[in-house]
């Protein structure tokens, strides 16, 4: 077998070990019960759902495909995702051999393949893992289209930029980026100008095939963002690139070890130098490649600044985007050193950082124990009980782990909303449900749930709390008795 292609082969084996490892031994999260139960719905309701969300759904539909052909389990809602980490580490290690020498281009895979970031993401039941590989296609593609421009690959990245627009809005930024900078190349660069026809039918083609969202597309980016990390500064910028590698960047040494990485990646992996007796020279790359990801990264960095400057949303997800071509830099970086003692020391302080991210993840439980929450109910509630859901949100994950197991037994639920309704209103809804009850469950998401708790204990004439169980931050539950 040729040496490619064990290369391939082992890269393929490294990715998927991390991402197997341990699938199921967290439950879902909130968000990711939120893809199970879409997962269940017709496509017409599922459709309907995403319109008035804030992400366009064609993860979702994948999974709802996936869930009827290999069911709704953890592990099977989550390996779409594992799929698709495993491919992405491929197809960075597949497009960096293209141009780069086949030990940078295993770098590039390895990196991607172990990192903490990526890995995380590819056991999550969410789009994040898809956005990642559509990203890789993306550079991939239109790295093709500049270098060797055929109709195979014009449709194939047509497709991808389609489809990825459709799973996260934040793969126009990627798409724009790349696709800009490889249109400017065309005109600058008369090597590249067959390539301008097709990188321009390529733009229209992807706003035709995402045209029937447009709508819901302009509402989605009108309304409130579906998180925030706050206002976006440097240091949260460079706190999400440490991340691609530590998993938690705030770990001493490691944050230091971490600074190091990027600091050589940006000096070697972002330019070149040439180095002469009298002089030093410092020059953009000139590679097709090596611009694609050099320039690429850094137009992705800014459009994902710029934008979070104006509308703050979750910047570290995002940057899944800009991972491959991150990869890319360190092999980069790992290439251009000239002695071996300097690039396996280099390589030894990137796998150190790596597998020490590794093991805080795989160490560190997520604290957000639903399934807990679900077996506690199933063997504790009676029937006359009432349950009372502190937000919307967490019926989600409560349905999926709580009323699968005994549908019979299933509780009358009253949502109390703190976005919609005062402290007091809330009481009233629990003072008026609760006149002919004598115990209820009041079931609480850790950072939501203080106001009605502590009004509920305050009044002690009215209620007496039984019992209190916490399962993380996405869990608390209480058990109160009406004492009236």
């Amino acid at each position: 077998m040729k040496k490619k292609h064990m290369m391939g082969l082992l890269i393929l084996l490294v990715a998927i070990l991390p991402r197997i490892y341990g699938l199921d031994r967290e439950p879902l999260t909130a968000n990711e019960s939120t893809s199970a139960a879409l997962a269940t719905d017709s496509w017409e309701t599922l459709i309907h759902k995403t319109s008035h969300d804030v992400h366009p759904p064609f993860h979702y539909l994948f999974l709802n495909v996936w869930a009827k052909v290999f069911g709704s389990s953890e592990s099977s809602l989550r390996m779409p995702s594992v799929i698709s980490g495993v491919i992405t580490a491929f197809v960075v290690w597949w497009w960096s051999s293209h141009w780069m020498s086949l030990g940078a281009a295993f770098v590039a895979g390895l990196v991607l393949a172990l990192s903490p970031f990526h890995v995380h993401y590819s056991q999550e039941a969410r789009f994040y893992a898809f956005l990642g590989l559509e990203s890789a296609l993306m550079w991939f593609g239109i790295w093709k289209l500049l270098t060797n421009p055929c109709k195979k690959w014009f449709f194939i990245t047509l497709c991808v930029g389609i489809i990825g627009l459709y799973t996260h809005y934040y793969f126009g930024f990627i798409a724009g980026a790349v696709l800009g900078i490889a249109f400017i190349l065309s005109l600058v660069d008369r090597n590249y100008a067959v390539s301008r026809l097709p990188l321009i039918l390529l733009g229209i083609g992807m706003l035709v095939g995402f045209s029937p969202w447009l709508v819901v597309f302009s509402r989605h980016v009108s309304g409130p963002g579906a998180g925030s990390t706050g206002p976006v500064s440097i240091r949260i910028l460079l706190h999400t690139y440490r991340y691609f590698l530590s998993y938690d960047p705030d770990l001493q040494p490691w944050r230091s070890l971490s600074f190091l990485i990027l600091a050589a990646t940006a000096l070697f992996g972002l330019f070149r130098w040439a180095i002469s007796r009298d002089r030093i020279t410092l020059y953009f790359p000139v590679k097709t490649g090596e611009l694609l990801a050099v320039a690429g990264i850094l137009a992705t960095t800014v459009f994902v600044f710029a934008v979070c400057m104006v509308k703050p949303l979750y910047i570290e997800k995002g940057m899944v985007i800009i991972l491959p071509a991150y990869a890319t830099l360190i092999a980069l970086c790992w290439e251009r050193m000239r002695f071996w003692f300097i690039k396996f020391f280099f390589m030894a302080l990137v796998l150190l950082v790596t597998v020490r991210g590794l093991i805080v993840f795989f160490d560190t439980p997520r604290n957000k124990d639903w399934r807990a929450v679900g077996d506690t109910l199933e063997h504790m509630t009676d029937t006359g009980d009432v349950l009372f859901l502190r937000e919307g949100l967490i019926k989600v994950p409560l349905h999926y782990y709580y009323y699968p197991h005994n549908p019979e037994k299933r509780l009358p639920e009253i949502e109390l909303n703190s976005h919609e309704q005062t402290v007091d209103e809330q009481m009233d809804i629990v003072l008026s449900e609760t006149f002919d009850i004598h115990r209820f469950w009041l079931v609480c998401a850790h950072s939501q749930n203080k106001a009605i708790r502590d009004s509920l204990l305050s009044r002690t004439e009215q209620f007496q709390m039984i019992r209190k169980w916490s399962f993380g931050e996405e869990g608390e539950l209480f058990h109160f008795r009406r004492l009236e």
